[in-house]
């Protein structure tokens, strides 16, 4: 059963504004470097990184306007939630961000290590076809593999 959003579905705040507190918030987190947001056919590419550790996430964007705005506010929220809790030492930093750190050849934590969800995971029938963005859709609306 998809999980159904929940989050500031009828915000009027403009993506830009969420843009630009998703880049403060990382700023004041000790260590890491804001490196900035790339959007290129209808998804977006959030980059930054603490220390050694570089993290991409990856979103799409929605077509609707209304949705996208609702996503850019829920993806600040998330961003924010994960370094606070790396800030009260909670989870770590690569905890936080696991899915999403990137590997010295390009790829993410996700990209490398999905297969294992498929292998021990029976509740989860499709991880994707290797699209980082649809992958992680995949999880939660729980579609099917194609091998199966």
């Amino acid at each position: 059963m998809p999980i159904e959003p929940q989050f500031a579905l009828h915000t009027k705040v403009r993506k830009e504004r969420s843009k630009g507190h998703i880049e403060a918030v990382v700023g004041r987190y000790d260590g890491c470097v804001w490196h900035g947001i790339v959007e290129e056919n209808r998804r977006a590419l959030i980059n930054f990184q603490r220390g050694r550790t570089y993290v991409r996430i990856v979103v799409p964007i929605p077509l609707n306007e209304q949705e996208e705005r609702s996503m850019w506010r829920a993806m600040l929220e998330g961003v924010q939630g994960n370094l606070e809790m790396v800030a009260r030492r909670a989870i770590t930093f690569e905890q936080a961000f696991y899915a999403h750190i990137v590997l010295p050849d390009g790829t993410t934590m996700f990209e490398r290590t999905k297969h294992l969800l498929i292998e021990h995971k029976s509740d989860i029938n499709d991880v994707g076809d290797g699209d980082e963005d649809e992958s992680q859709e995949a999880l939660t609306k729980g579609g099917k593999h194609a091998g199966s």
